[in-house]
């Protein structure tokens, strides 16, 4: 995956990224898991704001970035387009993990795309040059919980949140945004883990 020629990628595949396959599965649809009562929604972050987050956040091809909560990985494949990043994918729907490794497939980058079937507080985040996570739908303890996940990072890692400011005293204030998603607008916060 060459970053030179990620735009012109996305100039001829615009209508098949935005139309992955089995989108159905995705659109307004809801997803049960491990016996809670909870429904949850799903939505995508916009190209557009992919872009935005990348003018703050300059990712280089040698980066390595998690998206935690990362659905069928439309972000995901986006960073990578744009910036030649590897990129992980985390996320608790099985049919989320199989749709994003069958477009990593399709798309020719399963060595820079890859999506990983389990809950993020479980997964080790110290490789991370930055991490992405729409915390719109976390709870004060998951938060919280993920925050110190992050911690466990090294210094001069990038914390993108979207609908959660993790202000702490080890990160370091980068940007705040608001932005627009697939189901309307909400803020993107940018910290970086200060130096020891």
């Amino acid at each position: 995956s060459d970053p030179k020629n990620h735009d012109s990628f996305l100039q001829s595949h615009s209508h098949s990224l935005s139309n992955f396959p089995d989108t159905s599965v995705f659109t307004e649809k809801t997803a049960m898991y491990d016996n809670l009562s909870l429904v949850f929604e799903f939505g995508e972050t916009t190209l557009k704001t992919v872009r935005e987050i990348l003018k703050r956040v300059p990712l280089k091809a040698d980066d390595t970035v998690f998206e935690l909560g990362c659905g069928r990985g439309r972000a995901a494949f986006l960073l990578h387009f744009l910036t030649g990043a590897s990129v992980v994918g985390v996320d608790l729907v099985s049919s989320f993990i199989s749709t994003g490794r069958r477009l990593a497939r399709w798309t020719n980058c399963e060595g820079h795309v890859q999506f990983v079937y389990e809950n993020f507080l479980q997964t080790d985040l110290r490789p991370a040059d930055a991490v992405y996570v729409c915390a719109l739908c976390l709870n004060k303890d998951t938060r919280a919980q993920l925050a110190e996940k992050v911690r466990q990072c090294e210094p001069g890692t990038t914390l993108i949140t979207v609908g959660w400011d993790p202000r702490r005293d080890w990160l370091e204030p980068v940007d705040q945004f608001s932005a627009g998603f697939s189901w309307g607008s909400a803020n993107v916060y940018i910290y970086r883990i200060r130096p020891s």
